[in-house]
């Protein structure tokens, strides 16, 4: 998750409960509090560059990716 609200930006990996079938049943954190930064950047233009997930860009990994929003 890229928390784009707070600066510097952060991009963070939420928890999941993997129990739950379905991805958007998954995350029932707070998205401002909970989660491992796993990044943060001063230079928005510096994520596309820098945020690699299993190998691939982060570009890659969102052109593969369902957006969720998650209240």
């Amino acid at each position: 998750m890229v928390y784009a609200e707070r600066f510097p930006i952060e991009f963070k990996i939420l928890p999941r409960d993997l129990s739950e079938e379905y991805i958007s049943w998954q995350c029932q954190c707070d998205t401002h509090d909970d989660g491992q930064v796993l990044y943060t950047f001063d230079d928005p233009e510096l994520i596309w560059d820098t945020i690699i997930i299993d190998g691939k860009s982060f570009e890659d990994v969102l052109e593969r990716s369902e957006i969720i929003t998650i209240n």
